[in-house]
C-alpha cells in the first residue's frame, strides 16, 4: 500500500534529518475476503491483519451493507488481526467493512474495504473524472460495485484512495501500468459523492498525484 511505495524515500530523509531510530506505524498485510474480489459464498467473518499488533479505537469496527446499513456485528482482536463477525450471515451483493484502530506507538489508523457477494457487473456507463492536474481518467461505470479506474499515465505502480461522506475511511486500490495506461480495480460501495486521490510512480521513480472527484448513482431497482 502507500507505506511500502514511498517508505524508501522517506527513510532515507528520516536518517538525514534524524539519527534516532524511527517507528513505523501498523499498515494493513492483507484481509480476507481481500479488498476489491467478488466471493461465491459469503465468509462467516471480515478479518484484517496488520503488520504489528493494533488495539481497537473508541470507534468500533463495523459492516456496512451496499444501501448503506449498519451490519449488526461483533469485533475482537488477536494481536495483529482483528476479525469482524456478522451476527447474521451476510447477503448477496455488496458489504464493506470499516475500522479504527491504534498502532503500537499510539498512532491512529483508520480504513475499509469493500467486496461483492455473488458475481456482480456494475451498470451504468463509463463515466469522465477531472482531475487535477490533469490526465486523463475514466471510470468503466456509475454504480456501485466492482469497477475499473483506468488513466492515460506512464506509470507502472501506485495506488488510489477513495473517501466519500458516507464512509470517510479510505479505500485503496492497487494501481498498474504497462507505460501507457495505469489501471486499478475494486469496489466502491456505496451511491454519492467519491474523492480521489492517486499516486503515480513511473519506472524513473517520479510521482504524480492527481486528485479528483466522481458522483455513483444509486443502484437500479431490480
Amino acid at each position: 500500500m502507500r507505506l511500502a511505495l514511498v517508505a524508501a524515500v522517506l527513510g532515507s530523509l528520516a536518517l538525514l534529518v534524524n539519527p534516532t531510530p524511527a517507528f513505523a506505524h501498523a499498515d494493513v498485510h492483507g484481509s480476507s475476503p481481500r479488498n476489491g474480489t467478488q466471493v461465491s459464498v459469503a465468509p462467516k467473518k471480515v478479518v484484517i491483519t496488520f503488520t504489528e499488533d493494533v488495539t481497537l479505537d473508541s470507534l468500533a469496527p463495523r459492516l456496512v451493507d451496499g444501501a448503506g446499513r449498519t451490519v449488526p456485528s461483533t469485533a475482537a482482536i488477536a494481536g495483529a488481526v482483528l476479525s469482524i463477525t456478522p451476527v447474521k450471515p451476510l447477503g448477496r451483493g455488496i458489504t464493506s467493512a470499516t475500522w479504527h484502530v491504534i498502532s503500537d506507538d499510539g498512532h491512529p489508523i483508520s480504513g475499509a474495504l469493500a467486496f461483492t457477494v455473488g458475481k456482480s457487473t456494475p451498470r451504468g456507463q463509463r463515466t469522465s473524472i477531472v482531475t487535477m492536474p490533469r490526465i486523463a481518467t475514466t471510470l468503466s461505470g456509475d454504480r456501485p460495485g466492482p469497477l475499473t479506474l483506468t488513466m492515460t499515465s506512464t506509470a507502472k505502480s501506485g495506488e488510489v484512495t477513495w473517501t466519500s461522506d458516507a464512509m470517510p475511511e479510505p479505500i485503496i486500490w492497487t494501481i498498474t501500468g504497462n507505460g501507457t495506461t495505469a489501471k486499478a480495480s475494486g469496489v466502491l460501495p456505496l451511491a454519492g459523492t467519491w474523492r480521489m486521490s492517486a499516486m503515480l510512480v513511473t519506472s524513473s521513480s517520479q510521482m504524480v498525484m492527481p486528485s479528483g472527484s466522481v458522483v455513483l448513482r444509486a443502484p437500479e431497482s431490480s
